[in-house]
């Protein structure tokens, strides 16, 4: 994960993996109020089409909330297909970083494996908030 700082000259697309709302508008209204106009690509956003809204806008960051235990297996199809159009936009996932995972009852976490894959996340509203300060 890098060191970056979210700032005005940005091109920023915000979407949900699932259809959870709430996350994902927090994370606008944070941009937002950075004086930065956020993309908002929606709930449910399938990896394809956010990689094709980052190529369409030429963006720049890409955050992404997600809830519902796929984080992992989302962003391995997210990076797919930002490196299928080859764009390399910075990718933030926040949220409940879990993976559902055959023979568990409930998802694992998988923040070590989204670092891994070069995927800068998001642990709270705290750490949004050091992420999108202006320099």
């Amino acid at each position: 994960p890098s060191d970056w700082r979210l700032t005005a000259p940005h091109s920023v697309i915000v979407g949900s993996s699932d259809v959870h709302e709430m996350g994902m508008r927090v994370v606008v209204d944070a941009v937002e109020q950075l004086g930065i106009k956020a993309v908002v690509a929606g709930v449910g956003v399938d990896p394809d089409d956010l990689a094709d809204l980052v190529v369409e806008r030429e963006a720049t960051t890409l955050l992404v909330s997600t809830h519902n235990g796929m984080a992992l297996a989302y962003a391995e199809a997210l990076l797919a297909a930002l490196a299928q159009r080859e764009v390399t936009p910075q990718v933030v996932f926040g949220g409940r970083l879990n993976q559902d995972v055959p023979g568990n009852d409930m998802p694992v976490d998988v923040t070590a494996d989204l670092e891994r894959l070069g995927v800068d996340v998001c642990r709270d509203a705290a750490d949004l908030a050091t992420i999108i300060r202006r320099n």
